[in-house]
Parts: structure tokens; sequence; C-alpha cells
């Protein structure tokens, strides 16, 4: 069960944008802010995205989305009816592809994270919320197969991101706990044969490498077998942690001790190029990793701090560019990183307080995913020019 971890303006935001199996979608949990209190340039209805014939979308949302091509592009999630959602893109449509739903009827069951490395080799993570088991599930070229991970809590064990960094070697990552006080960061490993359960520390300043009650990971990237990150929260900010090739440590976090910190996304393209985004005192937070120290780098935050603005998601393909995803207030938000500069993008939303929750860029393209404010999934897509919403064709 995913549990809140920072205020950001509407509404709580769990770790990675995690669902609540109590209430059902994450985000729109809240009556809309007044309008009065927003700030920052409306967004043209062309800006807002393509106008869609109904059932063109599918009630429910998506997490995650990891791309290998232009032509080649997986999305997850969960339905309304707490089901677990894959869907595929084949370089023409959006299609829904059946996944494996190892709970009980009626039980929450969602997909949090996804990686591909090719289109025959794709991972899928989440939990089963009523047995408190993670829940990890591959692609093979064929079919979607569970694969058995470790659930080292008694009290829940959630799985929020992977990474796959080649076929002998991933990493997914969430929380381990029965409530926010009491998470801790939990960290799996892919050998190319099984899923282990990896000991990850988070020393804090002071703490002589304990682990501080509410830790959780929300995001991870990989660039090679001694590089791979993962980023979250815990109760002194933004939590972020390395792998070296031999263990996980802590790395202090440009503004880990900014009130209501926290990191949803990470992503790497070199051991001295890596990016982690998400919130900090109601502001969107970006910072840069250049192989030696996390610094924090300005970046547009359209709406005002108490109505919020969040970073999900980031994915980048190299030093000069990068795309970070999210809301702001009551709309989405794209970012892009040109080497120099933050800007925001015109972003393809619709309906009662929209949110990205994932992105993924592949050459001359990208992808953000999320749900459009009516418990409907979103889907927009960036050909080089624009970004504009993209139907998943798919019966309600």
């Amino acid at each position: 069960m995913a549990v809140p971890i920072f205020a950001a303006g509407r509404t709580w935001v769990a770790v990675a944008l995690s669902l609540s199996a109590a209430g059902g979608l994450a985000g729109c949990a809240q009556p809309a802010p007044d309008a009065a209190a927003q700030s920052g340039p409306a967004v043209s209805a062309a800006a807002r995205g393509l106008a869609l014939p109904a059932g063109s979308s599918r009630a429910g949302q998506l997490s995650a989305v990891a791309a290998v091509s232009a032509r080649s592009a997986w999305a997850v999630g969960v339905t309304n009816r707490r089901r677990p959602l894959i869907e595929r893109w084949d370089g023409t449509t959006w299609s829904r592809v059946a996944s494996p739903d190892p709970g009980p009827a009626g039980g929450f069951v969602p997909l949090q994270g996804v990686s591909a490395l090719s289109t025959r080799d794709a991972w899928a993570v989440g939990e089963v919320a009523v047995s408190g088991h993670t829940l990890i599930v591959h692609w093979n070229g064929t079919a979607w197969r569970r694969v058995p991970s470790p659930s080292p809590s008694t009290g829940g064990n959630v799985l929020n991101a992977v990474a796959a960094g080649s076929a002998s070697s991933a990493w997914a990552v969430g929380y381990a706990g029965s409530s926010s006080i009491l998470a801790t960061t939990l960290i799996e490993h892919w050998n190319g044969q099984v899923w282990t359960h990896v000991p990850s520390p988070a020393p804090q300043p002071g703490c002589g490498g304990c682990q501080f009650p509410g830790d959780r990971l929300a995001g991870a990237a990989a660039t090679s077998a001694a590089n791979a990150w993962a980023v979250g929260s815990s109760g002194h900010g933004a939590l972020i942690e390395h792998w070296d090739g031999t263990r996980w440590r802590w790395v202090r976090a440009g503004d880990a001790a900014l009130p209501g910190a926290g990191v949803a996304g990470v992503a790497a393209t070199s051991a001295d190029d890596a990016w982690a985004v998400g919130t900090a005192d109601g502001n969107t937070l970006t910072e840069h990793w250049n192989g030696t120290t996390w610094t924090r780098v300005p970046s547009p935050s359209p709406a005002s701090a108490d109505v919020g603005n969040q970073l999900t998601s980031v994915a980048a393909v190299s030093p000069s560019s990068a795309w970070a995803a999210g809301y702001s207030g009551n709309q989405t938000l794209i970012l892009h990183w040109d080497g120099r500069t933050w800007t925001q993008m015109p972003a393809a939303s619709r309906g009662d307080e929209p949110e990205f929750l994932g992105v993924t860029v592949t050459s001359g393209s990208a992808w953000a995913v999320g749900l459009d404010g009516s418990d409907d999934t979103l889907i927009a897509r960036w050909n080089g020019k624009t970004w504009t919403r993209q139907p998943d064709r798919q019966p309600r």
C-alpha cells in the first residue's frame, strides 16, 4: 500500500506518485484550487492536446513509460478496477496487452515502473497490496510473465521503479513497511537468473549509518554494472543513493534539507551526468550530478508554491537534452533541458487536474503518460516540434 510522503499543492503526493489502495487512483483527491491562487501563463486550447472521441482513452492511470525506439514503447499503470494495466506502442497505435494478475478479485494490484532493453526484454514492477508482496513481471518478446521477487517485510512491500542496465543486471526500488513512519528503503537486483534483496543503507549526518523511519525510494536509473542511482525521500528531505559496483551508499542532495523536499525520478547518461527531479517547498526541484556533487539547477514553477509544482519523472539522452514531466497547479507540466536552461513546453492536458507521472525519450521522439484528471489514461507524444495527446483506443 502506497503512502503519502510530502504535500505538493492540491494533493498528497505519494512516492513515484504511487496509488493508495484505500483511495483508488492517485491525484485529484481534493477539490481544484481557486484559480485566483494560481500564477503563470494560461495554456491555449491547442496546447492542451487533442480532442479525442469517447472510448479512446482507457479508464485508469498510467504511472510509467519506457521506449526502445520510435516504434516500440511500453506504458504501465492500473485500471479503475484496481488491476494491472500494460499498454504497448507498435509504431502506429497504443493497445492493451495481457498482464499477469496475481491478486484476488477486488484486490489492488498496480504496476508502478517499467524499463525496456529491447523488443524482447522488458521489466515492470509494482505490488500485490492485499498480500503485501512485491510484483515483478517480465516481457520475453511474446508474453508478460511474473518472476519471483523478494518481499522482506511482513508489513508490506512496494516496488515503485525499475532500471535495466543489461540482460543480466536490473534494479528495482521502493520501500518496505506497514506505514510511512515505519517504511525503509527496498532495493532488489536481477543477476540474469534471480531477483535478490540488496542492503540499502541510507545514512544521514549524525546517524552513524542507520536508516531513518520513513525512507522511501521512488525512482531508479542505471548506466553500467558500476553506476546506478536510486532516489526518493525521507524525514530529512530528498534521498539519493548510489551503486558503485560493490555497495549502495547515501549521497548528499543539493537541497536535501529544504522543507518538504523529495525526489521522484532520476535519469543518467553516464557516470558524470545525471538528473534528479521532484519538489521542494511547493516548487519544482531539478538537481544535476557532475560526477562529484549534486547541485540544484533553476527550473520553472508556473504555479504559486501554495498551489504546488511537482516533477514526477525525468529522461535524458545526452548532456544537452533531457525532459522532465509532472504537473503545476491544475495543468500538466513538461520541461526541456537544452544544455543550459530548463524551459517550460506547451503540454497536452485535458480534464480536471491532469498529471504526468512518467516520461521517456528516444532519438527524435518522447512520450509522457499519466491521468487526465477524469480517471482516464493520458498519453502525449513529442514529435520533435510539439507535444500532442495520443489516443490509446481501447474499450472501457
